[in-house]
């Protein structure tokens, strides 16, 4: 493949806002301060507003300054065989797992040009990791705080790195000390994140160090970063994330270089990096890429407790729906008591010998059994004392007839077993059961 030479570049003016078009063509970029073409043809490379779900979280977590140390190994230490532990130091970052949402603020290990090791959580700010072996030879190891749709936090102390050797150091294998290196945050579809929607922004994001300080006056600019998308590239002078539009479905080719003023590649080929990005049009949003989150999530990403937040919210609630539930099941329990009588008490046998026919199912099934529980447990008291057992058992009858026949108009004498199932469905209530029931209630 012939590489075309690339001229120098004029200077970039910087970055607009939130919603800025970069459109890749042969007619240039004329409303595109951010980045001058290089290529491409006919196609169009967009950059678009962050999701508000990342606005809001963004904002959210602009109050934390975070600290992300490498504690062990030490720098150019020489690591021996067999597996070997990364110690870091984890200061003001809510590091944590947002569950369905998938990791909350967390810091990232990146060995090399390795997939990413996400970290969500940390005990007392230090997080210790065993990690395989290493490779006879030179390693870079990365470390840096990270918002939970994976962007970089870009503060000085917010990241750290290292190189590391084992057996011994590889020279030439690593970017000299002092000089340009380059880490590309996103994307990175070597986790198990699956393909992204045809509609869905994708975020291109790195870490930068030891670049040429620029910017400082007209004219002094001494790096750039190109990013490539299927051939279409644009050039970016400031270590900004972009939300870019423009992949089509199917297998994507991003391509990330840092370039210097001339154009030509800055510490090559450290810092230079290809990534396949799939989109399926089938596949749909993450959770960060739809609507502003609930304040539930938005707490659940945050690190903070979700059950606080919702019983303050649904104490009337919790109190209207457990009102109604606490009047319908009153009488549900109230069958249990008697069951319970019928076990405590030494009397009631004594009925069911006594009598035999008393104990008639007809009476069990009548509904004036649960019209009346509250008399219930003061007749075990009243036959508790009998000394006759064939009195008891007859009082007893009686007594327990009265109760389960409310609606009969006889008198409790009147009734025998016979007729109490005749009489069930009786007639209405006479006047003179007024009197036992005041009786009973007394």
């Amino acid at each position: 493949m012939t590489r075309r030479a690339v001229q120098p570049l004029p200077p970039l003016h910087r970055l607009l806002g939130v919603v800025t078009a970069l459109v890749i063509g042969c007619t240039g970029c004329a409303g595109t301060p951010g980045g001058t073409p290089l290529g491409g043809r006919g196609a169009t490379l967009q950059e678009t507003a962050p999701p508000l779900a990342v606005q809001q979280v963004r904002e959210r977590l602009a109050v934390h300054d975070p600290v992300v140390r490498i504690t062990a190994p030490a720098p150019d230490a020489v690591l021996a065989e067999g597996p070997w532990t990364l110690d870091l130091q984890v200061q003001d970052w809510p590091i944590g797992d947002a569950g369905p949402l998938g990791p909350g603020p967390h810091v990232v290990v990146q060995i090399d040009d390795e997939a990413p090791r996400r970290i969500t959580a940390v005990e007392e700010g230090q997080a210790s990791l065993t990690l395989d072996p290493l490779s006879p030879g030179s390693h870079r190891i990365t470390a840096y705080a990270a918002r939970p749709w994976g962007e970089a936090v870009k503060s000085p102390q917010a990241s750290s790195r290292l190189i590391v050797h084992r057996l011994a150091p590889l020279p030439g294998s690593q970017p000299a000390p002092g000089s340009a290196w380059m880490v590309p945050v996103s994307p990175d579809q070597r986790e198990a994140t699956g393909p992204i929607g045809t509609r869905e922004p994708v975020l291109v994001d790195w870490l930068l160090w030891d670049a040429p300080l620029q910017h400082l006056s007209p004219g002094d600019d001494q790096w750039r970063l190109r990013i490539t998308l299927n051939g279409d590239s644009v050039l970016v002078d400031r270590q900004t994330p972009l939300w870019l539009e423009g992949f089509r479905p199917g297998d994507n080719v991003l391509m990330l270089e840092l370039l210097a003023a001339t154009g030509e590649p800055l510490n090559p080929p450290f810092n230079a990096v290809v990534r396949g990005v799939r989109v399926d049009p089938r596949a749909s949003g993450g959770p960060w890429l739809n609507g502003p989150l609930s304040e539930r999530d938005l707490a659940l990403v945050l690190g903070l407790p979700t059950d606080a937040g919702l019983e303050s919210a649904d104490p009337e609630a919790s109190e209207e729906a457990v009102a109604p539930v606490g009047r319908e099941t009153k009488p549900e329990p109230e069958p249990e008591p008697s069951v319970t009588d019928d076990d405590a008490a030494p009397a009631e046998p004594a009925l069911s010998k006594a009598g035999d026919e008393v104990a008639d199912p007809g009476i069990e099934a009548d509904p004036g059994v649960e019209t009346k529980p509250a008399t219930e447990p003061a007749a075990p008291e009243a036959m508790v004392p009998e000394a006759d057992p064939a009195e008891a058992g007859d009082s007893g009858t009686e007594a327990e007839t009265d109760r389960q026949e409310p609606s009969a108009g006889t008198s409790p004498t009147e009734l025998s077993p016979s007729n109490a199932e005749e009489e069930e469905p009786g007639e209405a209530p006479s006047p003179p059961l007024t009197a036992a029931d005041q009786a009973d209630a007394a």
